[in-house]
């Protein structure tokens, strides 16, 4: 195994970004306002100029690094949901005429019943 002494790193290899950028550069993947996430996180904003490779010893990137990884993944969420519906409608019926007339049984008692407050239930006895 040939493995760089700490005195010597391994040097990173070149790449020719035009290949699969043309005349642009890896800019064009990040827009203007990108910046805004950082801001409405009040999250720093100094190691983006820094070297990747020292992000794991700087403070300001693991601060950001928890932050982010605390957030909700909304599309996750709501394909998780669309999966469990799915499941539930497979498990009530499997023939689609029945699973249509029941999905128009709830919408009509969603109409009936937009809410479970107390008020609302007896309003429609």
């Amino acid at each position: 195994m040939n493995e760089a002494a700490p005195d010597h790193p391994a040097k990173r290899p070149k790449i020719d970004t035009s290949a699969f950028l043309g005349h642009k550069g890896l800019e064009q993947f990040v827009p203007a306002n990108s910046k805004t996430l950082f801001d409405i996180l009040q999250l720093p904003t100094l190691f983006l100029t820094k070297d990747p490779s020292s992000c794991d010893d700087d403070e300001m990137f693991q601060e950001a690094l928890k932050t982010v990884k605390c957030l909700a993944v909304v599309n996750d969420r709501a394909e998780r949901g669309v999966a469990l519906i799915q499941e539930f409608n497979k498990r009530l019926t499997k023939k689609e005429d029945e699973l249509q007339f029941l999905l128009q049984i709830v919408c009509e008692h969603r109409h009936q019943f937009p809410d479970c407050r107390k008020s609302t239930l007896l309003a429609a006895s």
